[in-house]
C-alpha cells in the first residue's frame, strides 16, 4: 500500500525582503530536539491513519449488526450490538499497527452470531471468533507451531493473549 501526502505549494516566496533578517539570525534545532519533534509527527501520522481505520471498522460492523435472521439463507443467527461492542474493545485495546494491519474485508460475521477477525502474513494466519461472552484463537505459523485459545474474555488482560499472538504473526512475516 502506498501513502500519499499531500503537498503543498506556496503562492509566495518562502524568503522575502522582510524576512530575509529573521532567516539571518534563525537558530537551526540541536539534534537532540529533532528526534523527538519527529516522533511526534510519526504518532500524529499514525494517529490519522488509525483514526480512519477504526471509522472503516465501525462502518462495517454497523452493516453486519444490522444482517437480519437467516442472512445467509441457511438459518444464520443476526449478529447482536453486545458482539460488535466486544470487537470494538478488542480493537481499543490492540496496539495501533495491528489495528491498521486488518484488512476490513476480513472482518466477517459467521452464521452462529459470532464475528471473525482475521489476519493474514504470507502463509501465517491469525484467526479471531468474537462472541458475547468470549472469543476464541486460532492461529498457524510458519514455523511449525499452532496456537487455539478457547474462552478468552473480554479483559485487558485476556486481550493480551491475541497481542502476543499478533506479535508472533509479524514476527514470522520474513
Amino acid at each position: 500500500m502506498i501513502l500519499a501526502l499531500p503537498i503543498f505549494t506556496y503562492t509566495q516566496p518562502l524568503i522575502t525582503r522582510e524576512s530575509y533578517s529573521y532567516v539571518q539570525n534563525f537558530e537551526i534545532p540541536k539534534i537532540e530536539e529533532q528526534p523527538i519533534e519527529n516522533l511526534q509527527i510519526a504518532n500524529d501520522f499514525w494517529e490519522l491513519i488509525n483514526q480512519v481505520q477504526i471509522t472503516k471498522i465501525s462502518k462495517k460492523l454497523d452493516l453486519i449488526t444490522s444482517l437480519p435472521d437467516n442472512w445467509d439463507g441457511y438459518g444464520a443467527c443476526p449478529i447482536d450490538i453486545v458482539v460488535s461492542d466486544n470487537v470494538k474493545f478488542i480493537f481499543s485495546i490492540l496496539p495501533t499497527n495491528f489495528v491498521y494491519c486488518i484488512k476490513i474485508s476480513n472482518i466477517n460475521p459467521s452464521a452462529n452470531g459470532t464475528i471473525m477477525l482475521e489476519w493474514n502474513v504470507k502463509n501465517n494466519y491469525l484467526l479471531v471468533d468474537i462472541g458475547e461472552k468470549y472469543a476464541t484463537l486460532a492461529a498457524n505459523f510458519c514455523d511449525n507451531t499452532n496456537a487455539a485459545i478457547d474462552r478468552i474474555g473480554f479483559t485487558k488482560k485476556d486481550v493480551l493473549e491475541i497481542v502476543e499472538n499478533l506479535h508472533k504473526l509479524y514476527a514470522n512475516e520474513n
